[in-house]
């Protein structure tokens, strides 16, 4: 089979490998191209678990440093394509997994024994008409309650496969009590109604462009826009790097190949991307300002360097033990985490290599993204992972803007471009601030539906799912209702709501 296949030139053969030369062979056979897709997933998630486990083993093979949750269970199939360290580590992830989850159901069988110590003590205490009439109210507050987290549980599990219908009943559920878990599972459904997707999945929430994953597996597939539509531009060879960080204006971006090699693209020409060359002794780039004219790095003896691009030359800053860096937005400065004992000192640097400030000092290691207007996002790496949202507009008198504890190493941080919003997203929820007051503006439980990549344009919340497909989240409870109400979905009211009056899930028209 495989000499006709050469012979009529869809792959070549040599001595020990078999090379694709011809993208009608993927054409003729869709389950191969799958297989090209899920392998370049399983690339970048081994290039992420390499990283987790060095980190792992330079903290003493600390537990905090471990994979948990839905990241765990999304790794643990890379297994037999470890090496032995990375092996060790996912090994060591199940087991303090599973030690938790023991742990958690002795907590449960605690907390039931409390519940049924508390009813009984309800009911001897019900003891007058007042007393009674209480508790009465309060059975039924509790009743519509956990009927709420029923329809909003059972409205969760419907958001994969038919969001009309989970949002449909997400308000039937806030209808009856309005809870927490009711608003987020209704906020969800609405955008997963809503999802969209581009070619074969967005590979990055769209701006001035798009990036699908190419088909054919020859890298990225740039896409441009055509009014309210998108055309397909041309191919960037990306091999097996990934996306670290675009330029504000998404005219360059930085690829990384796990982490010893880096590389610039200049995406100005959608149908003419770019390859800038950068100077050997540059080191692993890291950020750059919003044009893409001013990047940073770290070199191999752990200082940082600047380059302007362009230029001949190299400027090294005089500071070592330097974990990360992150060029200010308007290319003025560069801030930089470096290594102090077990802590990291996030300081602020000027180009020519004057140490302007000590922003402050956060858990080693530290990673940094530069906002807007002086914004930072500083990301602390030993498990759970903290984040702490800065305005550093003034080095001088630094401001924390907010806080995110105890996230999952999917982490991730997006400003608006005008710097009024931040968003961080992990595994389990998606939270939203206003930067100028700190002001929360959206805390949304997420658990299991793995909505990664954030991206914000103002309030508007823009991330991918695990399928690749584009989900628009408003924080705008009365709009989402007001949407939903538009071709409302019938609700089984009896099979979620027995014993309960119909509510009316719509204003009247």
């Amino acid at each position: 089979m495989y000499k006709r296949q050469a012979d009529a030139r869809l792959i070549t053969i040599d001595r020990d490998s078999v090379e694709l030369t011809h993208e009608a062979l993927l054409q003729a056979w869709p389950r191969l191209a799958g297989w090209i897709a899920r392998d370049r997933e399983d690339i970048r998630a081994q290039h992420r678990l390499a990283e987790a486990a060095t980190v792992w083993e330079a903290s003493g093979r600390d537990t905090d440093a471990l994979y948990r949750g839905a990241l765990l269970e999304s790794a643990a199939h890379l297994r037999p394509r470890l090496n032995p360290g990375e092996r060790d580590f996912l090994g060591a992830a199940l087991d303090a997994e599973r030690a938790r989850a023991r742990a958690d159901q002795r907590l449960t069988r605690r907390l039931r024994r409390l519940a049924v110590g508390l009813a009984v003590l309800t009911v001897l205490l019900a003891g007058t008409a007042v007393a009674a009439a209480s508790a009465r109210r309060t059975a039924t507050q509790q009743r519509d309650e956990a009927l709420s987290l029923r329809g909003s549980d059972a409205a969760r599990d419907l958001i994969a496969s038919r969001p009309r219908d989970a949002a449909a009943l997400a308000l039937a559920a806030y209808r009856i009590a309005p809870s927490t878990e009711a608003r987020d599972t209704l906020l969800l459904a609405h955008a997963a109604a809503g999802a969209t997707t581009l070619g074969s999945g967005f590979a990055h929430p769209p701006g001035r462009f798009a990036v699908t994953y190419d088909e054919a597996g020859r890298g990225e597939r740039l896409w441009r826009r055509d009014g309210g539509t998108w055309s397909p531009a041309a191919v960037v060879p990306t091999g097996n790097t990934y996306l670290h960080v675009y330029s504000a204006d998404e005219r360059r971006a930085i690829y990384w190949a796990g982490r010893t090699d880096s590389v610039l693209w200049d995406l100005t020409d959608l149908d003419r991307p770019r390859r800038v060359p950068v100077p050997d002794d540059l080191g692993m780039m890291g950020s750059m300002d919003r044009t893409g004219s001013v990047l940073s790095a770290v070199g191999t003896d752990k200082t940082a360097r600047v380059w302007r691009v362009g230029e001949a030359s190299v400027r090294r800053l005089p500071a070592g033990e330097v974990v990360g860096t992150a060029v200010l937005d308007d290319g003025s400065g560069v801030t930089v985490s470096r290594r102090d004992g077990d802590q990291d000192a996030i300081e602020r640097w000027s180009l020519d290599g004057r140490r302007i400030a000590t922003l402050l000092r956060v858990p080693h290691p530290a990673v940094l993204q530069a906002g807007p207007g002086g914004l930072l996002a500083i990301t602390s790496y030993p498990s759970p992972v903290d984040m702490i949202i800065l305005d550093a507009a003034d080095p001088h008198a630094p401001r924390i803007v907010a806080r995110a504890d105890g996230l999952d190493d999917a982490a991730s941080a997006a400003f608006d471009p005008a710097g009024r919003t931040v968003a961080v997203t992990d595994g389990a929820q998606i939270r939203m601030w206003d930067t100028a007051t700190g002001r929360a503006r959206l805390l949304l439980r997420a658990q299991n539906l793995r909505l990664n990549s954030p991206r914000l344009d103002g309030s508007q919340l823009s991330v991918l799912d695990d399928r690749s497909r584009l989900w628009l989240i408003d924080p705008d409870l009365a709009a989402v209702i007001h949407q939903t109400c538009v071709q409302p979905a019938a609700v089984d009211w009896n099979r979620y709501f027995a014993g309960t009056a119909r509510r009316q899930l719509c204003p009247p028209s």
